[in-house]
């Protein structure tokens, strides 16, 4: 489990980027265009998030079109797709429940369309009477309250899905890692403390995000109520205001409003961008280098449970794409002078016994010459006194 304060370290993240500001308004321009803006800004922060991911800690890409690694818009295809099935699945489930049970939204439709159409009236009384008769129920209340929870709950699933989804397909570089359900829930449940935390940061910042539009908005609606009142005075006194500056408070309206919408749409950026970041990190954790193929069981699979005998962990078939560059460590030198001096110390220890060795050999050496040598002299010694003898005893023979 992963004890990274995720909502500080985006947020330091972030705002530590160069520009970081200007992008943000950038990106929430950009987001208003309907499905290209979403294809871009998910393309950019998820490769921002990814980054991340491999353990690669930058600041926010220079560029929002600048499409680095060529994969922007891909990756944010992958994305906007993934999160429309996230979208569509919790709500097919919860229509399924309340058509299956009779009641919630559909039986509310159903009560309305029995008044247009009588066929649908299973209880022989108009629409109006029977919606009343439904909602003051206490079986259908509860019932309704039961699938409204359902719902709650659903839509939270899909949205740690899509966290998740999102994260892989980005990695991967693909979109079917991001329907591997089997994978994704695995690593909910690996660390659904850290995944939790990041879901409740995004939840706490849309409502944060919520109340501000909202107090601006007050602020705005406050103001065009006095300019109102302004002119109805106005117009009670006689001075009716001209055409020209009805068409200017209209227009002044609208530019409001729209201005408004913007406003909130950098907002909704933000919190996009401190997810993705948070996202990053979460996933982090599951060593992403070390990952195979997408079908290829995650680092904390192979890892033997507690008590048991390791397995021999099968070596990952393939490896996500993206690579970070590894910075050049002091490790290597070090090796390389250990390695010198291991090898100096086994040459001087063989010289050391080569030494030894003659100095063994030597008294050996000098006895055997010794031995010789006295053999020699011995040999020569009756040799050497033979010789005079025989000298003298010569002049004898001749004499005689």
């Amino acid at each position: 489990m992963s004890n990274v304060r995720y909502f500080d370290a985006s947020w330091r993240d972030l705002t530590k980027s160069e520009g970081w500001f200007k992008k943000m308004m950038l990106l929430g321009l950009v987001s208003i265009v309907p499905i290209f803006g979403s294809i871009v800004t998910n393309g950019y922060l998820y490769g921002w998030a990814r980054d991340c991911a491999w353990g690669v800690r930058t600041q926010l890409p220079a560029r929002i079109f600048g499409n680095e690694d060529g994969k922007l818009y891909r990756r944010g295809f992958f994305i906007f797709v993934i999160g429309i099935v996230a979208a569509a699945i919790p709500w097919l489930i919860s229509q399924f429940i309340e058509i299956s049970t009779g009641f919630g939204s559909a039986a509310i439709l159903n009560s309305l369309t029995a008044h247009y159409l009588p066929s649908y009236n299973d209880y022989g009384m108009s629409g109006v009477d029977s919606f009343a008769r439904l909602t003051w129920t206490p079986a259908v209340i509860t019932a309704i309250m039961v699938g409204g929870l359902a719902s709650v709950v659903f839509s939270i699933i899909g949205t740690l899905y899509c966290f998740v989804a999102s994260m892989r397909s980005s990695i991967y570089d693909n979109l079917s890692s991001g329907f591997q359900f089997g994978k994704i829930f695995a690593m909910i449940k690996h660390d659904a403390g850290g995944m939790a935390r990041i879901f409740v940061m995004a939840l706490l910042a849309d409502i944060v995000c919520g109340l501000i539009l909202g107090l601006v908005t007050v602020l705005i609606m406050l103001v065009g109520v006095f300019m109102f009142a302004g002119l109805m005075v106005g117009a009670s006194s006689g001075s009716e205001p001209s055409l020209g500056f009805v068409m200017l408070m209209v227009f002044l309206v609208m530019v409001v409003l729209a201005a408004l919408f913007y406003f909130f749409a950098v907002l909704q950026a933000i919190v996009q961008a401190l997810v993705a970041r948070a996202l990053g990190y979460w996933t982090a954790q599951f060593d992403v280098p070390s990952w195979g193929a997408q079908t290829d069981p995650m680092p904390f699979e192979r890892m033997p449970a507690v008590g048991a005998q390791a397995p021999e962990a099968p070596m990952p078939s393939v490896t996500p794409e993206y690579a970070p560059p590894v910075a050049p460590t002091a490790a290597a030198p070090a090796s390389e002078a250990a390695s010198e001096a291991v090898a100096s110390q086994s040459t001087a220890e063989q010289d050391a016994s080569a030494a030894d060795a003659v100095a063994a050999d030597a008294p050996i050496a000098d006895a055997a010459a010794s031995a010789s040598q006295q053999a020699a002299e011995a040999t020569q010694a009756p040799v050497a006194e033979a010789a005079p003898a025989a000298q003298a005893e010569r002049p004898a023979d001749e004499q005689k």
